[in-house]
């Protein structure tokens, strides 16, 4: 009987310390002390299509500066998502223009964090507007009240999925969606 105790006991404390372990391994840390926009998004895996037309736009020295910026970065699959082809056709040369629009329709002037933005959103009423550094606008709400939720111009949805990766020089949001400016 002792023994089963004490197998029991020994049982629950592997339980409970398991536990811990994997609250503490769930807690993301989501800072990037120290790297700026470009070497955090760089150091995303789930962002590297984001980046590689960053710097096909000749964006990447725009997020090297001081800023601070807030980028909403599409991941990987959001840009898998998109119709066949169209990255392919964007990251030609010859179509640097339209990247680069595209791509700056993604990046705001300013940090803005999750509680910025949901403080920006309250002020509004349940929504907000944001002024890209393409000049276009982005509509921001939250989604049951967690998710900061984008519409663009032409009526692209996002979510925010990856919400508050710090930055030296200001703060990543990685989203679900590419946004499109209007008529692109």
């Amino acid at each position: 009987m002792v023994k089963m105790q004490r197998g029991i006991l020994l049982f629950l404390l592997v339980a409970v310390f398991m536990c811990f372990g994997v609250a503490a391994s769930a807690h993301k840390d989501n800072s990037q002390a120290g790297k700026n926009l470009i070497e955090s998004l760089s150091a995303d895996p789930n962002a590297s299509t984001f980046v590689s037309a960053l710097k096909a736009a000749g964006l990447e020295s725009t997020l090297e500066q001081a800023g601070p910026f807030t980028v909403f970065a599409p991941s990987n699959e959001a840009f898998r998502e998109q119709p066949k082809g169209m990255m392919e056709k964007l990251m030609k040369p010859e179509n640097q223009d339209q990247l680069r629009k595209l791509i700056s329709y993604h990046i705001i002037a300013g940090k803005l964090s999750t509680d910025d933005l949901k403080k920006k959103i309250e002020d509004g009423q349940g929504h907000a507007e944001l002024t890209t550094l393409q000049g276009g606008k982005l509509q921001i709400s939250t989604h049951m009240g967690m998710h900061i939720l984008l519409k663009s111009e032409d009526g692209d949805m996002g979510m925010s999925s990856s919400p508050d990766v710090n930055a030296s020089n200001g703060v990543i949001h990685v989203i679900d969606n590419v946004m499109s400016p209007k008529g692109q």
